[in-house]
């Protein structure tokens, strides 16, 4: 669903998909560039970008932005 909404939108820049697999509950964040675009997603939680692992993966979205967040953080 969201590799469609990413496609439908024009593959905006701040748009992601992000995965931690670290232990056996996986953890998905997903980046929007519009706030009502969460309601599409069950059980979304509002996080910073300071909040994603760095042992995360990038899914879906551009991997410099992605990179960025995870500089963006000291």
């Amino acid at each position: 669903m969201f590799r469609a909404q990413y496609a439908a939108l024009g593959e905006p820049r701040d748009m992601m998909l992000v995965i931690d697999r670290r232990d056996r509950r996986q953890q998905l964040f997903i980046g929007v560039p519009n706030p009502a675009l969460f309601v599409a997603y069950r059980c979304v939680e509002r996080c910073l970008g300071s909040d994603v692992p760095d042992a995360s993966e990038l899914v879906v979205g551009r991997l410099a932005v992605f990179q960025a967040v995870l500089r963006g953080r000291g």
